[in-house]
C-alpha cells in the first residue's frame, strides 16, 4: 500500500518557530524607536503557524497602540478577551490595556489593568512600575513606597526614573509626621538618598533635580546627622537644584520660576530676619 506522508507539522518545530518570531516581534517594539510595521509582520508569522497564539495577537495590539491606534488595539483585547479564556490570566494582556486605559484617560480602569497584570505576574517590572505611579498620583505613599522598594530591590531595576519616583514616594511618606518626629526625618534622608541614587545613574534626568530642589524648599527643619540643617543653607540649596533643573533639556520653566520666586522670598525674609536678630542666634 502507499503511506500517505503526514501533513502536520511537528508541534514541537512549530512551537519554536512561533517562540522565534514572537521573540523578533516583542524586541521590534522594544527597541528605543520601536518598530510596530516589523512587530506585526513577526506576529503575522507567528499566527501563520499557529492561528490560536493568543501572545501573537496581543503583541499585534501592542504594535497598534505603539501606533497610536488606541481603538484597533483595544478591540483585539476586547476580542481576545471574548474568545480565548486563557487570555483571562495573560498579565500582558491587563498591562496593555492599562497602557491603552492610560491613553485615553480611563485612569482608575488603567490602574485596575495594571495592578490585575502584578497580581498575574509579582515580577512584572513595566507593570509594577506603573501601578506605583498610579499610587504617587494618587498619593498613597506607603503602597508606593512598597512598589518601588521591591523594583529597585527584589526585582534590580537601577534606572534615574525609578529611583527618582522611590525619592518621591518617601518624600511624601515624610509628610505624614510632624517637624522634629523620628520617622520623619528617616523617610527625608532616605528620600534625598534615593535622588542622589537617580543623579548618579543618569546626570541628566531632570526631574530629580527639580524634586531634590522641592525637598530643601520644603522640609523646615531639614534633619542632618548633626541636627537641623541651617535655613540659609538649606534654601540656597533648593535654590541651586532648580537652577540646575532649569538649564536642562524639557524643564518645564513655568513651574520651576513660580519655585525659584518661593525660595527667593524665602531667603529675603531669611536675611531681614538675622539682620533684626544679635548674631549668636543665626540658626533661624
Amino acid at each position: 500500500g502507499i503511506v500517505v506522508p503526514n501533513q502536520d507539522p511537528d508541534p514541537a518545530l512549530a512551537a519554536t518557530e512561533v517562540e522565534r518570531y514572537l521573540r523578533a516581534a516583542r524586541d521590534a517594539l522594544r527597541s528605543k524607536t520601536p518598530d510596530a510595521d516589523a512587530a506585526m509582520r513577526e506576529a503575522q508569522k507567528a499566527l501563520d503557524v499557529d492561528a490560536t497564539n493568543v501572545e501573537a495577537q496581543v503583541v499585534i495590539a501592542h504594535a497598534y497602540y505603539a501606533k497610536k491606534i488606541y481603538d484597533n488595539a483595544e478591540v483585539i483585547l476586547d476580542l481576545l478577551f471574548k474568545n480565548r479564556p486563557t487570555s483571562k490570566s495573560n498579565p500582558y494582556v491587563y498591562y496593555l490595556y492599562g497602557l491603552i486605559y492610560d491613553r485615553t484617560d480611563r485612569r482608575a480602569q488603567a490602574f485596575a489593568a495594571y495592578k490585575k497584570a502584578v497580581e498575574l505576574d509579582p515580577s512584572h517590572k513595566s507593570a509594577l512600575i506603573n501601578v506605583g505611579v498610579h499610587y504617587l498620583m494618587n498619593k498613597q505613599f506607603d503602597k508606593a513606597v512598597e512598589a518601588y522598594e521591591k523594583l529597585t530591590g527584589e526585582l534590580r531595576v537601577n534606572d534615574a526614573a525609578t529611583w527618582n519616583a522611590l525619592g518621591t514616594a518617601y518624600r511624601g511618606k515624610s509628610g505624614d509626621y510632624n517637624p522634629g518626629d523620628g520617622p520623619r526625618d528617616e523617610f527625608l534622608r532616605k528620600s534625598e538618598r534615593a535622588y542622589k541614587q537617580a543623579v548618579s545613574i543618569d546626570a541628566n534626568y531632570a526631574p530629580t533635580y527639580y524634586n531634590l530642589g522641592l525637598v530643601y524648599l520644603d522640609a523646615d527643619p531639614y534633619p542632618t546627622e548633626s541636627g537641623p540643617m541651617d535655613t540659609l543653607q538649606r534654601l540656597e540649596r533648593a535654590k541651586t537644584y532648580f537652577d540646575e533643573y532649569r538649564g536642562m533639556p524639557g524643564a518645564d520653566l513655568a513651574l520651576v520660576d513660580e519655585q525659584t520666586k518661593a525660595v527667593a522670598k524665602s531667603i529675603k525674609r531669611e536675611e531681614k530676619k538675622r539682620k533684626k536678630k544679635p548674631s549668636s542666634d543665626s540658626e533661624g
